[in-house]
């Protein structure tokens, strides 16, 4: 049979004895159903609950390492947060890194609680929350930030967030500016990260390879034999000096939850450690919201050089740079720190 060589040619009639069966195919088929969200279960909920390794998470982490602890049933998991402080009080949430949890504002938190109500809590995939498998993008963990909110009741807050917290801070005052309640405190913040600045160790684990290896059950079972000490993606030898037990938290994270290298790996990825310089500039461009930003200008984890384009994005930004420290000023200079945050917000 020869092919057609024009439009013209064409013969209708051979055209519906082709299109009528693969029409009809297709009215037959059922519509492809959608996909549910699986959601990996955090700790309290893992059958080797009672694990000699489960046990040591709880002791450098237990649930009720601060008071008011709770859960919240957000869409995309459960979130383990805490409520501290006097009811009525201004309000704040603090927002944590890459891979610790709550824990690492406990020498902070103690300046703000006499005059504010605080709400910390854990991200995704990390400590007490369960970890959504999808992509851990800056609008994940932003809603988050806004699911939590309106769980526990609360229309406005200011935000102060550490290192990829930082970031999302910046990335929530662009995203929902309507719910900052005004001031915008960030520490040591990641967010504006190039590829430069990534370590060989980040950009391993954030190559779907490398994130196969290292959340695989046979690593995470060699892992589970060694003495836990130190050692995370994230980890230089003077935080883990600075918080042993905050570095031995994130270690036993990846130990212990299947899909916590995944939530990691993701982040860096897609996530809000770099991309956020819109956010920045939107933050910058909103007169109403005020910025106080603390960092080391030793910082190898999230360079002090990025200071000077955070400033050229938020010009009206308040940069206290600290001398000869590095990423973990959230717990060498805690006192300072938070003597000063607590100033800011007041004021």
């Amino acid at each position: 049979m020869s092919l057609p060589t024009s439009l013209r040619d064409i013969n209708p009639f051979q055209v519906a004895a082709i299109a009528a069966p693969l029409l009809a195919y297709l009215l037959w088929q059922p519509l492809p159903r959608p996909k549910k969200l699986l959601i990996h279960a955090s700790i309290p909920r893992r059958a080797d609950d009672k694990s000699a390794l489960v046990r040591r998470f709880r002791e450098v982490y237990p649930e009720d390492y601060f008071e008011g602890g709770g859960y919240a049933a957000l869409p995309h998991g459960k979130t383990h947060y805490y409520l501290l402080g006097p009811e009525n009080a201004p309000k704040v949430v603090l927002i944590c890194g890459l891979v610790t949890p709550a824990p690492i504002f406990s020498g902070l938190i103690k300046h703000l609680v006499k005059d504010f109500r605080v709400l910390l809590y854990d991200h995704y995939g990390r400590g007490y929350s369960d970890a959504p498998e999808t992509e851990y993008t800056d609008l994940l963990y932003c809603t988050q930030i806004a699911l939590l909110m309106q769980y526990v009741g609360w229309e406005k807050t200011h935000i102060v967030g550490v290192s990829m917290g930082g970031g999302i801070a910046a990335a929530f005052g662009a995203m929902f500016p309507k719910l900052i309640l005004g001031k915008v405190v960030m520490i040591a913040p990641a967010g504006l990260l190039k590829n430069e600045d990534y370590d060989l160790k980040g950009k391993i684990i954030a190559h779907p390879v490398g994130e196969y290896i290292a959340s695989s059950s046979i690593v995470r079972w060699y892992l589970g034999r060694k003495p836990v000490s130190v050692g995370n993606p994230g980890a230089t030898a003077s935080m883990a000096a600075a918080f042993a037990d905050i570095v031995t938290t994130a270690q036993l994270q990846q130990v212990m939850l299947p899909y916590h290298i995944p939530a990691v790996s993701s982040t860096i990825r897609d996530g809000p450690l770099s991309g956020l310089e819109s956010a920045f500039s939107e933050l910058g461009a909103n007169k109403d919201i005020a910025v106080l930003v603390f960092w080391g200008n030793a910082d190898e984890v999230v360079p002090y050089k990025l200071s000077s384009e955070m400033l050229r994005r938020v010009p009206r930004a308040k940069l206290v740079t600290i001398d000869g420290e590095g990423h973990e000023i959230i717990a060498t200079r805690a006192d300072e720190i938070g003597t000063q945050t607590r100033d800011f917000l007041l004021s």
